[in-house]
């Protein structure tokens, strides 16, 4: 258990690093990450670490949610382009005219903001 709290895999190098000295273990293996454990910070605060190793989980995840939203919101507003394009080639209109805008606004809408398609239902 110790020994998994002191690594954080990398996958790129396919090694360990340890994360209370930043040490890149050799091998990532259980013996050569317990090895290091025993022979480097025999007398580490279990307690200090574990909450070390939570808050550097928690970062990770942060990016992680980060990075995931940032796609989302890539992807919903290519899914909006792609729905005002298909509306153009369906109904073979220009955006000209008004009521066709203000269709083509609410189905973007749907997509990027649906708590604020109220707003955009009022405009005339």
């Amino acid at each position: 258990m110790e020994s998994e709290m002191a690594t954080f895999p990398q996958p790129s190098l396919l090694s360990g690093v340890c994360l209370i000295c930043n040490e890149a273990v050799a091998v990532f293996k259980e013996y050569n990450i317990s090895r290091h454990f025993t022979s480097k910070h025999k007398n580490s605060n279990y307690e200090a670490m574990s909450e070390y190793v939570e808050s550097l989980c928690k970062k990770l995840s942060g990016r992680q949610i980060f990075f995931k939203k940032v796609n989302t919101i890539q992807e919903a507003a290519t899914h909006a382009s792609y729905i005002v394009a298909y509306n153009i080639a369906k109904n073979n209109k220009a955006l000209s005219d008004r009521e066709f805008v203000k269709q083509c606004m609410l189905q973007v809408c749907d997509v990027l903001c649906p708590d604020k398609k109220n707003n955009i239902q009022t405009v005339s």
